[in-house]
């Protein structure tokens, strides 16, 4: 407020300084999820004061709002604008609920690849679901939200976890649907393999036997962790492995050549994936700890040596499906291609029993493997002298198998569905060894990939203007002055779309010609396939495979896992906590808006590469 020329009083008008430092505040809570309520902090306002005495801040309720209100359809607007870039989306749904006020949200997020090859995701909402959460329920609310979008004629490939009323609403909303890989390889894991063998079933109660006794001693775990580390740096290197005495006490010699890592015992949490690799770890790591304190209190809940022996194989066998799961779960890459190679990669690991791995094994002789596994079992029932036994502890071998037969189970559909092995195919790295191998299989899959989104095969195959446009324009002409609308027969409107099915000669002859080309390149070798930028390769070789270049940006548009909801919903638990668990629905659905969709670009051009670093 300043004073007028008669005394009065008025508010002068902002400045473009003034809009800036309000913006920034407004920023600063949805960008670091920040209550509203800082503002009347005594700190924020110090630090205000001596960088601009002259500003007056906003109340909290203005900033909410009004300025959240601002930027919120400030965003939208230029999300709705960059959705028009896509050719075919993958859409992500999944369902949360409130821990504090029992509240059910429902995210939604989607996924394209731009005309410049850059792979894109935005969450388009975060809303509450004030019904049911029922299958058509939550179909309409995707559908409301795609139409607030702009998506109202999209057909997403729907990509969701196993839940039933997920299902049910990609079904009513007839979205093609794609199996969330990073949920099948959790429940092949932790439901189909590690809780059907007893002895893992003992050894995780154990474990959780031990968690509890350890709970509220997180001081004398760390005093003892630093005094265990003293002492094991004190060890000299060269110890003498076969004294048995040393072997029998906690500090093992195989354990000299580990440094001790200061870490704390992880719990087994079953919304966690790979959480079971965490705790394993945390139980490696801190073994020493372990028996030294249970020594004096609990001595039967001492991990013994057979035990940790199979708790590191265990490890071992269960860290290819941990970073199997961590491929499946990147968001920010197309990783649909990999989806194949991940499957076979998990069921050779799972398929070996011998000390070593076999890699002359062929991944198109998978159901060869249990045969095999059962040859070389029975070699070891033989006890022949010049057989090599196998190194694997027996539990491990009986767990194997039942992991093959839960990849068997779960993966049955992936390799079914044309739709990943044409993902392969597209994929410089694995068209030889995942993809088709002859071009009829690769057209043909093309073709159903089309169909199953809803597209047909004339927008890869463009069709030319035929006289039918012309044609059905003419009764329209002669009865102009009718008010009686044309009706068309079934058999007319099946007839128009079979013409629009069939593509000219030519074009065909064209997609042809390109699949030849592209299948003859040889593969990229296997040093540069991790250094390998499949968008980039693709861009580069647009002009070449003009016609396979937009099939490729539909494929690889799909997400191979809904771990982006699983983040929004993680995201927005660490919001709303208890002491902001009176936040309006409506204002968590813009924060968590603006939190994922708002470009670096957005808070200064000298800022954006350091924070995204």
């Amino acid at each position: 407020m300043v004073e007028g020329r008669f005394g009065k009083k008025i508010v002068p008008r902002p400045s473009e300084r003034v809009k800036a430092i309000t913006a920034a505040l407004a920023g600063f809570i949805y960008l670091d999820l920040r209550p509203a309520s800082f503002v009347e902090g005594r700190g924020i306002r110090w630090l205000l004061h001596v960088l601009e005495p002259r500003y007056i801040i906003p109340d909290r309720t203005t900033l909410m709002r009004t300025h959240l209100v601002d930027h919120y359809h400030n965003a939208k607007k230029v999300v709705i604008d960059k959705l028009q870039d896509s050719i075919h989306l993958s859409l992500g749904s999944d369902m949360w609920t409130d821990d504090h006020r029992r509240l059910g949200y429902l995210s939604v997020i989607v996924s394209f690849i731009t005309s410049d090859w850059k792979f894109v995701r935005f969450v388009l909402s975060n809303r509450h679901l004030d019904d049911h959460h029922t299958g058509k329920n939550i179909a309409d609310a995707i559908n409301k939200t795609m139409q607030e979008f702009g998506l109202a004629s999209a057909k997403p490939t729907y990509v969701t976890d196993e839940g039933a009323n997920m299902k049910c609403a990609g079904h009513i909303l007839k979205f093609p649907r794609s199996p969330c890989v990073a949920h099948k390889i959790d429940s092949a894991i932790s439901v189909d393999t590690l809780s059907q063998i007893p002895e893992i079933v003992a050894i995780f109660l154990k474990f959780a036997n031990i968690l509890t006794f350890f709970r509220y001693k997180a001081a004398e775990v760390t005093k003892k962790q630093k005094e265990l580390k003293a002492l094991l740096d004190a060890i000299p290197e060269n110890v003498d492995e076969s004294n048995h005495n040393l072997q029998d006490h906690c500090y093992a010699a195989a354990d000299t050549s580990n440094p001790q890592k200061i870490t704390t015992l992880k719990t087994d949490c079953k919304t966690r994936w790979n959480s079971k690799c965490l705790q394993i770890q945390s139980i490696l790591d801190n073994f020493r700890v372990i028996n030294e304190m249970l020594d004096y209190h609990k001595s039967d809940l001492k991990i013994t040596h057979s035990e940790r022996k199979l708790l590191q194989q265990l490890l071992e066998f269960l860290t290819t499906f941990q970073e199997s799961s961590e491929l499946m779960q990147r968001d920010l890459t197309p990783e649909i291609s990999n989806v194949l190679p991940t499957i076979a990669c998990m069921k050779l690991m799972a398929c070996y029993v011998r000390g070593e791995m076999d890699m002359d094994m062929e991944f198109a002789n998978m159901d060869e493997l249990p045969t095999r596994m059962e040859e070389e079992n029975q070699h070891c029932d033989d006890g022949e002298e010049d057989y090599d036994p196998p190194v694997q502890h027996p539990i491990l071998i009986a767990l194997k198998k039942k992991m093959f037969d839960a990849l068997q189970k779960r993966f049955a559909e992936f390799e079914e569905d044309p739709q990943y092995k044409l993902a392969s195919t597209l994929d410089p790295r694995w068209k030889a060894s995942f993809g088709f191998k002859f071009e009829d299989d690769f057209i043909r899959g093309i073709d159903v990939f089309e169909t199953s989104i809803g597209r047909v095969s004339a927008e890869v195959l463009p069709t030319t203007e035929t006289q039918s446009s012309s044609t059905a324009a003419s009764p329209d002409s002669h009865q102009s002055g009718s008010k009686r609308p044309v009706s068309q027969s079934q058999l007319s409107i099946l007839m128009s779309k079979m013409r629009k099915r069939n593509p000219p000669l030519e074009d065909i002859k064209m997609l042809r010609m390109e699949v030849s080309t592209y299948l003859a390149i040889p593969d990229i070798a296997e040093h540069q396939t991790a250094d390998c930028n499949l968008l980039l390769w693709r861009k580069d070789r647009q002009s070449m495979f003009p016609k396979l270049s937009k099939v490729a940006r539909k494929v690889f548009s799909v997400m191979p896992s809904a771990a982006m909801n699983e983040r929004l919903n993680s995201t927005a638990g660490r919001t709303l906590t208890a002491d902001r668990s009176c936040l309006a629905p409506q204002n968590v659905d813009m924060s968590l808006f603006l939190f994922y969709n708002t470009p670096p670009e957005m808070y200064a051009p000298k800022l954006a590469d350091a924070l995204t670093k």
